[in-house]
């Protein structure tokens, strides 16, 4: 997931950010599999290190947040949005 800051400016919402309403359309397509890996190429260090853009990035922590939510019902593998799919 590379998260460039006009992502997290829409993803801004009174007291954090929420990035699920992003992922709603591909989240019935991602309960399907038994091992998903996600491509997560931003720091996830939050408002505390400075947001940053390229060439820097740094993500909201709610960034992990999403992954967590994506990855209710499969394990998901963040790995440095690229989805890999594998049945098992």
């Amino acid at each position: 997931m590379l998260i460039h800051s006009r992502v997290y400016n829409d993803a801004k919402v009174e007291g954090g950010y929420d990035f699920t309403p992003m992922v709603e359309g591909v989240m019935p397509y991602l309960d399907r599999y038994d091992l998903l890996t996600a491509n997560q190429e931003t720091m996830i260090g939050g408002e505390s290190h400075g947001l940053s853009t390229y060439p820097q990035f740094n993500s909201p922590k709610e960034v992990g947040d999403l992954l967590k939510v994506m990855a209710s019902t499969s394990l998901i593998l963040p790995i440095i949005i690229r989805l890999t799919v594998v049945k098992v």
